[in-house]
């Protein structure tokens, strides 16, 4: 039969399943999962008392196949199928073969139990058959051949098993054709580079078959040569495998095994021995387990304890004792622990389970299940109540023990548990006793005695040796194990020397997929760390991902575990991008594993971005420290002391990106922090009040605050839930708080400056500013201009008043004074700015245009303000400065200002400050200010003007203009006009207010001192 029957080009590689006595002995006894999970299988099938459907086969509806051939077959095979035509529908074409053989191969239970009344059926039939064929032979040796494709880690299984049992995991189709079955053999051509032809010569002794077999070529009506199909399950003798150096492909000659061979009747009795106390469903979970298939044998338990398929508490105990395997292999500890507790609460329910053995193992796993937590403490408490049981595993036991005393660095007492483990040992455990002497030689070289060590590592491979032979995967143990021990002594290349005897072991003995490959890359990766070979490291490391996946889903914690390694690799080589990349891959994967809050995602945050850190990459380092620091708030107050070292870098960070506000808010963070420490570490302490005085010290601008959650700032958004609006005043509450304390603390500080002997003018100066500052921030402009003065004052005893240095401070005292409405002093310091500036910039310097802007702000605000007072003394007042020096500073200011905003009026200079209006209005006053009356008129009759082609009636600004010309003309003496203006007022106010308003009152009283003028 060929292995290609399928019109989608599906190939099939009807797999070969090893029983190795050998490995029922040793630490591989999981190797022979496969073939006793096949042989259960079977016998759930053919189990009379299984309680299968009896309905007409239903493939259609239950597989749903996309090929409409597969569509077409599977509709007839239900409309069709009858039990005398099983063999005929399976050997009929591709479809049925398929799917049933893609059940078998997958050992999906449920797609299995789909072709149960088929696999009965042929069963049947093939017993039947079988009474004929036997008839037909002149001898009871028949000899048939089957050529395939098989995968090349079959070939190495074969290999080391010579001698060994071994079944298909299907049925077997052969031909007695030796020609036919060896052309088909060397004509496939591999479809991938795992898989390898071979040709097995199978010889079968049809008296006492254990399974039945016939020639079903009268079945299939298209064969002229006799077929031999052999039922599922059928199990054989490997007598010798080799490769064919002139044919180019692999043979084997295989022997059927009968009732009474007597290899099959030591297989059976042990697993007669192994299945006691559990029902064949169960024990199917438990050797998924050992094929390292855990999702499907927790699907497999899980589904067993939803359809309440027992009622013994045995059986339920062994379902729960199940899962617990799959939950410690996943590293979901909690849920390990549960279905333990389950176990054992099962068995204890009824006083005769009281002996179970289950309950010693239980209780052992509960020691082995604490101890991988570091409860160290539980973990030997469970030990102890483990040797207490009336049926103990002694050696199991102490061997736990030993390791958890081996992990508190107590080697002497691990010794001498690992003895008591040893001294309990059944004679025939040659596995577990090699173990035993491989854990006492790691502890002999933990106390130095590597001579002894050495000792126990001899004795642990004449134990191996002694029944397993020199290729048993089992050496391989001992072999890694005194590598490690040679690389911990510094001798890194003898470690790999032995590593890499240990791998070539594996490769010859294992399948690729086996969980062992998983630690040899990973100790290879660990050995080329250290000798610096970071290439060859991460080669080993992705090496040791690449077979992970094999075994476990994407988010198990080992693969976490090796991304993990593997990005610190690239971060060691300086491949940020890569390293990254990774480290985002453990991130997804505790994701999926932690709920928010869990400090490990903290840590992973962290690490992500702890390298984007050293890649200079400031912004996304900081977004993953807030994702790291978010994750930590989850279940801590933002004042524990666990959280100073995020605080602090995340402070730095905004520190050197210039974003004071957020740099200011985490140093208070992490002040909070340290002021909960008791007691006070006054100089951690004073360096963090250093660093806050820092922070204002880079204040550059005015109008900006330094308080993030400034009140200003904090507005009921339509999408803030209540929670959020009481933690924005939480936080505004928490930012005054320590603005309080930071001023409270540096006017402490400068008290200490101004008393010292030889005061030190730089950090004087230094506090004046911050406390400036601080004082700005809570809005006393009395006492901030007060700082800022003290800070000048200081300055200027040493410097010359238009030194650039001083522009920060000139810039802080003018916005002061304009906010204190003192006009003319904060002209005077604006003036200051402008000759500091323009020392090393032009005129078109953005600086230098928005100081002009303030200064005509300036202006307009003494314009508007001098609404309400009599606009004429303007220009009649005498000045302050009365120094001739002063005076001329001011008029060559005015003169520049002048100048500034007569070029925004003939549009030389572009604004987007002012309109028009307000740069006429700045121009006339300042006019006003340098004693040009007339000058000014010009520019007020130019801006009503402007105002009357905008609106001819005029508005209140009009009226106003026409009254502070009126006032001016007033002051020139010249009444006529000062009446011509009052009138043009009165009429605009007698249009917008009542007769009784002030203005049109006011204008009134005007227009009769113009009329009667007193001369």
């Amino acid at each position: 039969m060929s292995d290609t029957k399928s019109n989608d080009d599906f190939y099939d590689t009807i797999c070969t399943i090893v029983y190795s006595s050998k490995d029922h002995q040793s630490l591989h006894k999981s190797l022979n999962g496969q073939f006793i999970l096949y042989q259960l299988l079977i016998d759930y099938l053919l189990d009379d008392k299984t309680p299968f459907s009896k309905a007409k086969p239903a493939l259609y509806q239950y597989f749903k196949p996309d090929n409409q051939f597969d569509q077409r077959i599977l509709k007839e095979f239900d409309k069709e199928y009858t039990s005398d035509k099983a063999i005929y529908w399976y050997t009929r074409d591709a479809s049925i073969y398929k799917f049933l053989n893609k059940a078998l191969r997958l050992q999906n239970l449920d797609d299995v139990v789909a072709f149960a009344a088929l696999i009965r059926d042929i069963d049947k039939q093939l017993k039947e058959e079988y009474k004929s064929f036997v008839k037909t032979k002149k001898t009871s040796i028949i000899q048939v051949y089957r050529g395939q494709l098989i995968h090349k880690d079959e070939i190495n299984r074969l290999k080391a098993n010579q001698g060994q049992l071994i079944s298909m995991n299907s049925f077997l189709s052969t031909s007695a054709n030796r020609e036919k079955a060896l052309h088909f053999t060397v004509t496939q051509s591999p479809p991938t580079e795992q898989l390898t032809a071979i040709l097995f010569e199978i010889y079968a002794n049809i008296q006492s078959p254990s399974r039945p077999l016939a020639d079903i070529k009268h079945l299939r009506g298209f064969s002229d040569d006799e077929e031999v199909l052999f039922m599922f399950g059928c199990v054989f003798r490997l007598d010798d495998i080799w490769f064919d150096e002139q044919l180019k492909i692999w043979r084997g000659k295989l022997t059927l095994c009968g009732d009474n061979d007597s290899d099959m009747k030591d297989f059976l009795s042990t697993l007669n021995k192994e299945l006691s106390g559990r029902s064949k469903l169960i024990s199917f979970g438990t050797y998924l387990i050992q094929m390292q298939k855990y999702q499907q044998a927790q699907e497999h338990f899980e589904k067993l304890l939803e359809n309440k398929s027992f009622n013994d508490p045995t059986e339920l105990a062994h379902c729960h004792y199940g899962l617990f395997q799959i939950n410690y292999v996943k590293a979901e500890y909690k849920s390990a622990i549960n279905n333990l507790n389950k176990t054992l609460d099962c068995l204890v329910e009824y006083s005769e389970q009281n002996e179970h053995p289950l309950i010693c193992q239980a209780l052992n796993d509960l020691g082995r299940v604490y101890a991988k937590q570091k409860e160290y403490i539980l973990s030997i408490h469970f030990y102890n109540k483990a040797l207490k049981t009336i049926i103990n595993d002694c050696p199991t036991t102490y061997s736990g023990l030993a390791h958890v005393y081996f992990e508190l660095e107590d080697y002497y007492l691990a010794l001498e548990c690992l003895q008591k483990a040893l001294d309990n040992q059944p004679s025939s455990a040659y596995g577990s006793i090699a173990d035993t002497y491989i854990s006492m030689a790691k502890a002999y070289a933990k106390i130095s005695q590597q001579g002894k060590a050495l000792d126990m590592y001899d004795k642990a491979l004449e134990s191996q040796l002694k029944i397993f032979g020199s290729n048993h995967p089992d050496l391989s143990y001992t072999y890694t194990a005194i590598g490690l021990m040679y690389s911990d002594l510094g001798n890194h290349d003898k470690a790999l020397e032995l590593v890499d005897k240990a791998y070539h072991i594996q490769v010859d003995s294992l399948p690729n997929h086996h969980s062992d490959f998983t630690k040899t890359f990973q100790h290879f990766g660990d050995l080329y760390v250290k000798k610096g070979e970071l290439d060859k490291a991460l080669y080993y490391f992705h090496k040791t991902v690449e077979n992970q996946l094999k075994i476990f889903a994407w988010n198990h914690p080992k693969i976490a575990e090796s991304y993990r390694l593997i990005g610190d690799i690239y971060l060691k080589k300086k491949d940020y991008d890569r390293s990254i990349s990774h480290i985002h891959q453990v991130l997804l994967n505790e994701i999926d594993r932690f709920t928010f809050g869990n400090p490990i995602l903290s840590d992973t945050f962290k690490l992500i971005a702890d390298i984007y850190f050293e890649k200079k990459d400031f912004d996304h380092a900081l977004q993953y420290y807030h994702k790291s620091l978010e994750n930590e708030l989850v279940k801590k107050l933002p004042e524990d002391i666990s959280l100073i070292p995020i605080y602090k870098v995340i402070a730095k960070l905004y520190y050197k990106k210039r974003s004071l506000s957020q740099a200011l808010l985490y140093y208070n963070r992490l002040l909070n922090c340290h002021l909960r420490r008791q007691p006070f570490n006054q100089s951690v302490l004073f360096d963090i009040y250093k660093k806050i005085g820092k922070v204002y010290l880079r204040k550059r601008h005015f109008d900006e605050t330094l308080l993030l959650y400034d009140k200003s700032r904090i507005r009921p958004g339509k999408n803030k839930s209540t929670m959020e609006i009481y933690k924005d005043i939480d936080n505004v509450h928490f930012e005054r708080q320590h603005l309080d304390e930071s001023l409270f603390y540096f006017e402490r500080y400068l008290e200490q400056l101004l008393k010292e002997n030889t005061p030190n003018e730089v950090s004087i100066n230094r506090t004046y500013f911050i406390l400036g500052n601080i004082s700005l921030e809570k809005q006393k402009y009395d006492k901030a201009l007060n700082y800022f003065t003290l800070l000048l004052n200081t300055e200027l005893k040493k410097k010359y008043f238009n030194d650039p240095s001083l522009t920060k401070i000139y810039k802080f005292l003018g916005n002061i004074t304009y906010k204190l409405s003192d006009y003319n002093e904060s002209l005077s310091h604006f003036y200051r700015l402008i000759d500091c500036i323009t020392q090393r910039r032009p005129l078109e310097d953005t600086s230098v245009i928005n100081t002009y802007g303030m200064i005509g702000k300036i202006f307009l605000k003494k314009h508007y303000q001098n609404q309400i007072a009599n606009y004429f003394v303007l220009y009649t007042d005498q000045s302050k400065a009365t120094n001739p020096i002063d005076v001329l500073y001011e008029k060559y200011h005015l003169d520049q200002t002048l100048t500034y905003f007569k070029k925004m009026l003939d549009k030389k200079t572009s604004t987007n400050v002012f309109t028009k209006d307000s740069i006429y209005i700045i121009v006339a006053n300042i006019c006003l200010q340098k004693r040009e009356p007339k000058e000014a008129l010009r520019y007020f009759h130019s801006l009503i003007k402007l105002q009357l082609e905008k609106q001819p009636a005029g508005d209140l600004s009009t009226a106003i203009i026409y009254s502070i010309v009126g006032d001016i003309y007033f002051k020139l003496s010249d009444y006529n006009q000062a009446l011509v203006n009052y009138q043009s007022a009165l009429v605009i106010y007698q249009r917008l207010y009542a007769s009784n308003h002030s203005s049109v009152v006011t204008t009134k009283y005007k227009i009769r001192d113009a009329v009667f003028p007193v001369l």
